[in-house]
């Protein structure tokens, strides 16, 4: 994949974790149950990474949607989590 082409992704996929944590409902993103992203009460997002026995070991909070799924993305690159990571056979 070209580096434009990525960077053509990673705007795409950043802007869909952005409608997603902004619509009303509420919703959130997890990633094998360890990894969280999601906007709490207050109005913040929040990066939350989950043990085992479903209890949260971090939290980080960004009051600007882009700079938490900015970090949510370089924690999973960084943990290798997702099955990109899993696979043997990468697209």
């Amino acid at each position: 994949m070209t580096d434009d082409l990525t960077r053509v992704h990673e705007e795409q996929l950043m802007a869909a974790f952005a409608v997603v944590l902004t619509h009303q409902a509420g919703f959130g993103i997890e990633l094998f149950a360890d990894l969280w992203i999601d906007r709490v009460e207050d109005g913040r997002f929040r990066v939350a990474r989950y043990n085992g026995a479903a209890q949260m070991t971090s939290e980080e909070l960004f009051d600007d949607v882009r700079s938490a799924v900015g970090y949510y993305l370089d924690l999973r690159d960084e943990l290798k989590l997702g099955a990109d990571y899993e696979s043997v056979l990468k697209t």
